[in-house]
């Protein structure tokens, strides 16, 4: 496994540097992909085993856009990811967005919440929130 970390204007790849961190985030969107889900712990656990760090999911979430994913798919999708990447025992797990950054459904970026914009559950909210525990 070949990594890059930004550190300053360089990258750092392996070797000597990396004794320099103190954990590695990673940040994972593996949509709809059932094998990419399967796989999340085992990406997480392979990647604190290479590098002797812990590993922390600094972004994870599925997107509600008219033309991305459907609420009842974040609710399938979602908390699958989460309990594949529990039996990685990461350091943390972080939603991407907890809550819609706005109201416009044809803005992708805008819908990875697990609450609408004004605050109101999607359908995945608790099921979302049980996988995380």
């Amino acid at each position: 496994m070949d990594c890059a970390y930004p550190a300053g204007d360089s990258l750092i790849r392996g070797g000597e540097q990396r004794v320099r961190l103190d954990t590695i985030t990673l940040d994972l969107y593996p949509a709809d992909d059932a094998g990419e889900i399967d796989k999340l712990g085992v990406r997480v656990s392979a990647t604190a085993q290479h590098y002797g760090k812990r590993v922390d999911v600094g972004e994870i979430g599925l997107q509600t856009c008219k033309t991305c994913w459907t609420e009842q798919d974040q609710a399938t999708y979602l908390p699958k990811a989460i309990a594949s990447l529990k039996n990685a025992q990461p350091g943390v797990v972080l939603l991407y967005q907890v809550r819609d950054q706005s109201t416009d459904s044809t803005n992708g970026e805008a819908t990875f919440g697990i609450r609408h914009y004004d605050g109101s559950p999607k359908v995945a909210y608790d099921d979302v929130i049980a996988a995380m525990h």
